[in-house]
């Protein structure tokens, strides 16, 4: 079986790239490769979540470059890279749990509800049914899909988010090939 997380490129404290992508990883490999591409996939997550505040959000920042997903110069990604992070720890704690590795799966579960919940008390407003992202409160289509795939809200809540956003005149559309297959998933 193979399982598929989200990409996010996020900049670091020493001004590195950090491709933080779990493209395919096999959970069938055997022996030392299993436990290679474990550690592999345990470290990309370890390295994104260095980009996250003690209040449990990933920091936000206007160097451009920082995290990369689409490429609309206009969007704000903090709420958005919240979004992928999620999405890739619940593929992490997946193939944690399909690789009998128990004390990594629970570890990382919690620290997933506590990323979970810390974003949709930052980041939802119950006034528009939206995610909001940055200082500027920015509604974007990105953000929404990134949180909705995160897991943050139950099926039927996204796909009113969906319909909320698609209604909002002032939403950041989506401009890479990419982000239109996420609205797709």
């Amino acid at each position: 079986m193979k399982s598929r997380a989200g990409c996010l490129i996020l900049r670091n404290k020493e001004k590195r790239y950090v491709d933080h992508q779990i493209k395919e990883l096999s959970i069938k490999c055997a022996g030392r490769d299993q436990q290679v591409s474990w550690d592999t996939a345990k470290m990309q997550i370890s390295l994104a979540m260095q980009q996250v505040d003690p209040d449990g959000i990933v920091r936000d920042s206007d160097k451009l470059g920082w995290c990369f997903w689409d490429w609309s110069l206009e969007l704000n990604k903090q709420a958005g890279a919240q979004g992928v992070l999620l999405y890739a720890m619940r593929s992490a704690i997946a193939i944690a749990e399909k690789l009998g590795k128990k004390q990594d799966a629970e570890r990382m579960t919690q620290t997933y509800e506590f990323y979970k919940d810390a974003a949709i008390k930052h980041f939802y407003n119950e006034e528009t049914g939206l995610f909001l992202s940055g200082k500027c409160r920015q509604v974007s289509y990105a953000s929404q899909i990134w949180l909705i795939l995160g897991g943050t809200v139950s099926p039927d809540e996204g796909l009113r988010i969906l319909h909320n956003v698609a209604a909002h005149k002032e939403a950041v559309e989506m401009v890479t090939p990419y982000m239109r297959y996420c609205l797709r998933v």
